[in-house]
């Protein structure tokens, strides 16, 4: 009897061995199922967005380069409207090879206190290029892309500009150089384009003149050949690839997302040479009020610094400023978008409110054995109108326009066209 009660004992136990065997094993597959779906999804996701798949051989580009609304400091030039667009065209010879070629406009309009009028103040150019996508056929070949645009490249690139200022235009310089970059098309029509080079410029580039005061006579100062550059556009691509519907819009420009506050990085510009580096960054912070309404601060760095020889004299040129803004922002969609449960719960959309600005710089210059220096501050009130969305989980891009006067002199003002790009947190 005691026998058979154990053989009956030991059945039990090798059956309910096997059944807790096969649970776990169940577990374990449906576990790993469960990863493999997810990595699926984010794969269909990923391709969704940036279109890898999409074969391309054309593409038009129309970009603002966003300059961190910066063009050479408030005080240095006193002109402070920014307007940065370029227009391009790209081909691809090869599945890994592109050559293309384009134009771009840089500059803006303004005034300042003891002139007359409206000035204008800018560059404008062309540039031919060709890029080598050195990560495409590996792509290919896995079956993760296709042959277009979307990839890391290395390029080498020719550029000339033309210079216009308040006295008229006169001859720019050139430059060529290479480039390391990543190109991302998203969605059916939107583009980006980041990187940085490293150029030679010559025919006049890095040659500064000066014209002295008491003789007339001009001397050409020599600042620099090399130098490396970054570089950032993003805007509308056009080309042959296939139009998709049912894109995962709100999956990137994160619509229902709930924001109450963020911090802001703005895309550094940057230019090392050996006797010309100068550089501009920016941080802000954004809080919402209530409903609709919320205040951003903002503080903006610029610094230059370059030097030369005029004849056998060495010359010197260093500025920095600090611009530091408070805007108080009403987002004037989101309460229709909180009624219809489209979101507007975030920090995202059109925009107008007041502005307040205060900028301090600091310059210095050594010509001809001459040394002057200053400290200059303003203090300006305006208007601020603009679009903010975030991209992805930590990109967004704030394009404002706003109008300032300096307080105390209604003869001083500057109209700003912004183009913010880069990360929050």
């Amino acid at each position: 009897m005691m026998g058979k009660s154990a053989l009956f004992l030991l059945a039990i136990m090798w059956l309910a061995g096997n059944t807790c065997g096969q649970d776990s094993l169940g577990v374990m597959t449906t576990h790993q199922e469960m990863k493999e779906v997810r990595k699926q999804r984010f794969i269909d996701r990923y391709e969704n967005v940036f279109m890898t798949k999409e074969p391309t051989r054309h593409m038009v580009k129309i970009g603002i380069m966003p300059y961190n609304g910066w063009n050479g400091g408030y005080q240095f030039l006193n002109y402070t409207g920014n307007m940065n667009v370029s227009a391009g065209y790209e081909y691809k010879v090869t599945p890994v090879f592109s050559v293309g070629a384009g134009g771009f406009f840089a500059g803006g309009i303004g005034s300042s206190a003891g002139e007359k009028g409206v000035r204008f103040n800018g560059t404008a150019g062309f540039s031919v290029q060709s890029r080598w996508y050195y990560e495409m056929e590996k792509r290919m070949e896995s079956g993760y892309a296709a042959s277009n645009f979307s990839g890391n490249y290395f390029g080498i690139t020719y550029d000339h500009y033309l210079i216009w200022s308040g006295r008229g235009m006169r001859a720019g310089f050139s430059r060529a150089g290479a480039e390391w970059g990543m190109q991302r098309r998203f969605f059916n029509n939107g583009f980006v384009d980041l990187g940085a080079g490293l150029y030679y410029h010559f025919d006049g580039g890095g040659i500064r003149s000066n014209s002295t005061p008491e003789t007339g006579e001009t001397l050409a100062i020599d600042y620099y050949k090399w130098g490396i550059s970054s570089k950032a556009t993003i805007g509308f691509a056009f080309g042959d690839w296939k139009k998709k519907t049912d894109l995962p819009f709100c999956e990137v420009l994160r619509c229902q997302e709930v924001v109450r506050s963020q911090f802001t990085i703005l895309w550094p510009h940057l230019v090392l040479g050996l006797r010309y580096q100068s550089a501009a960054e920016g941080i802000g912070f954004e809080q919402k009020l209530f409903g609709s309404l919320s205040a951003k601060a903002q503080v903006d760095g610029f610094i230059f610094n370059q030097s030369g020889y005029a004849g056998d004299m060495k010359e010197h040129l260093f500025s920095a400023e600090l611009l530091s803004a408070i805007q108080l922002r009403y987002y004037i969609s989101q309460r229709k978008s909180r009624k219809t449960g489209k979101g507007g719960y975030d920090l995202n959309g059109f925009y107008i409110g007041p502005l307040g600005e205060y900028s301090l710089s600091r310059t210095s210059n050594s010509y001809r054995g001459v040394y002057t220096a200053g400290t200059r501050d303003s203090l300006r009130g305006g208007i601020v109108t603009g679009y903010q969305r975030t991209l992805f989980k930590n990109a967004y891009v704030d394009v404002d326009w706003r109008m300032a006067w300096q307080l105390g002199m209604s003869s001083s003002y500057h109209s700003l066209s912004r183009i913010g790009f880069g990360l929050r947190f």
